[in-house]
């Protein structure tokens, strides 16, 4: 994503994941030196052009992922759930078949999947 919104010449974006990579420790370890050294440069670059090029559909912090429209959904917006596999989706997408499992529609309230050694 870092490398990707560096490209796009979406500076401020590319800063922010570089520092997020880099607050993680596993970056440190010796096998990530390279991610490291990347993600350096990438954030002094970022930092020298600070803007963004193409308007994104992201906003830092929390989210889910719409399973139907791959669009985000900030946390604390209202969402459903697939009762049998759990992906999240946009309330527009209510009724419709789960992209994720294709067993079961998306909102529906359910127990989920039942097993029963009844015969």
């Amino acid at each position: 994503a870092m490398t990707r919104a560096y490209k796009l010449k979406n500076f401020i974006t590319a800063a922010s994941f570089a520092q997020r990579l880099l607050g993680m420790k596993e970056v440190n370890a010796p096998a990530n030196a390279a991610l490291k050294t990347k993600a350096t440069k990438v954030l002094r670059a970022s930092e020298q052009n600070a803007r963004n090029e193409v308007k994104l559909d992201y906003e830092d912090g929390p989210f889910s992922i719409c399973a139907a429209s791959f669009k985000p959904i900030p946390l604390g917006q209202a969402s459903i759930k697939c009762p049998c596999c759990g992906a999240v989706a946009k309330p527009e997408f209510k009724g419709q078949l789960c992209p994720v499992c294709t067993l079961s529609p998306l909102g529906v309230e359910t127990l989920g999947l039942v097993c029963s050694m009844d015969r």
